[in-house]
């Protein structure tokens, strides 16, 4: 854990600020939790179930996790589409490199220690995505700065197990210690099909709460920009959306940190 960071201050004290906002919720806010890593409820869930997976190290991004790490995240994943019986779900972060973190003034917020988010049961594919982008005028550019489609960015999800490996496979690394990274956008739509942006191909950067903002129509969540004030109405939305989180999840009893040897992404196989 480093100074001034939100995240390890949330995973020092428990995340009592989410306790704090929702004065209903009276359970520990951490739904499960393994070795490395916690997984707690987006403090403005966009959509019901809407979770965060994060790692208790600070760390920068998801690419830059071991093998080790890298199963656990399958194991993580697997148990959050059986928990909320998912037929689809859409996944994404926005991945920052170390170089960003130290040379960002101190003044601007930002978060610098890796989360990827989960959204089970939502429609966002990439003709979605899309539409969306051209809606905010945002361009996809080739490494020369040629315009690219979305379409070129587009892969098949190979599979919980494997989520990191591709993480890592499509990221230039900034040093031979891999321990800073170029910053990314990488998404997982719901058509089982996955996007991965390096930032510097994106023009104009990609805006603050994109997908909050392009799923807040069909999540029937108006104040989807939670940073310009809240309602009463909307904090009682996001509120109740974070207690039928933690209730579902005590129902099904998955905070055993240690019986994680048996799930379809190979966690925990040699």
């Amino acid at each position: 854990m480093i100074k001034n960071c939100v995240l390890c201050d949330g995973l020092k004290d428990e995340f009592q600020n989410i306790k704090k906002q929702y004065f209903e919720l009276q359970s520990n806010v951490t739904l499960f939790e393994t070795k490395n890593f916690k997984v707690i409820p987006d403090k403005f869930p966009i959509a019901p179930n809407h979770i965060i997976i994060l790692p208790k190290e600070h760390i920068n991004t998801f690419a830059e996790f071991n093998d080790v790490q890298g199963r656990e995240v399958g194991y993580i994943l697997d148990r959050l589409e059986n928990t909320t019986k998912s037929e689809n779900f859409i996944m994404f972060e926005h991945g920052t490199s170390k170089s960003e973190e130290l040379n960002t003034p101190p003044h601007i917020k930002s978060i610098f220690h890796a989360h990827l988010h989960f959204i089970p049961n939502v429609k966002c594919n990439t003709e979605d995505i899309n539409i969306f982008f051209k809606q905010k005028n945002v361009q996809l550019l080739d490494y020369d700065g040629s315009q690219k489609a979305i379409s070129e960015f587009q892969t098949q999800y190979s599979g919980n197990a494997n989520f990191v490996d591709f993480i890592k496979d499509n990221i230039v690394y900034e040093d031979s210690a891999c321990t800073s990274v170029e910053s990314y956008f990488y998404i997982k739509g719901s058509d089982s099909t996955q996007l991965f942006f390096p930032e510097r191909l994106v023009t104009p950067r990609i805006p603050s709460q994109f997908l909050r903002e392009a799923l807040s129509e069909q999540c029937k969540t108006p104040e989807w920009n939670w940073k310009i004030g809240m309602t009463a109405e909307g904090r009682q939305k996001y509120g109740t959306r974070i207690v039928q989180m933690t209730k579902l999840f005590k129902k099904n009893d998955y905070n055993n940190i240690l019986d994680i040897t048996k799930c379809k992404s190979g966690y925990g196989k040699e």
